[in-house]
């Protein structure tokens, strides 16, 4: 059976997510959403017959858009501006990232949407393996 457990910037754990309230809660009112949670992070783990098959870690920066991390056998995280993987920036939960690896928020929900219909990772995000962001980058 599988099965995905979503954890919300606002400490809820939902099992089994709908596409639509995640939609309209992450995307659609995308500010308010992430404005009115404890955190900029939000967690999804995609189960198949009780064991782990991969996670998706969301990191949001309201100015910025949204940054993906991939978790299963290898991990990988999102880019969408490789000129930019130098400059850092800070998130709400005071934690710094490269500018360069968050993606427009409806590009993001294409790797958030495949990620839950399937564990996998979207391949319409560009992804790149966290030891090659340059020295000075962060993820």
């Amino acid at each position: 059976m599988k099965y995905t457990i979503y954890y919300s910037p606002q400490s809820k754990v939902i099992t089994n997510v709908e596409l639509d309230v995640l939609y309209n809660n992450i995307i659609k009112n995308f500010k308010n959403y992430w404005l009115s949670a404890n955190s900029s992070t939000a967690e999804i783990h995609y189960f198949e017959d009780e064991n782990l098959i991969a996670s998706l870690i969301i990191n949001v920066s309201i100015d910025n858009g949204i940054y993906l991390r991939y978790e299963s056998n290898k991990e990988k995280i999102s880019v969408f501006d490789k000129t930019k993987l130098s400059t850092i920036i800070w998130t709400k939960d005071v934690c710094d990232f490269s500018l360069g690896l968050f993606l427009p928020p409806q590009l993001a929900w294409d790797g958030i949407k495949k990620f839950l219909q399937t564990g996998n990772a979207s391949n319409k995000i560009n992804w790149m393996n966290p030891e090659d962001l340059p020295e000075n980058g962060n993820y």
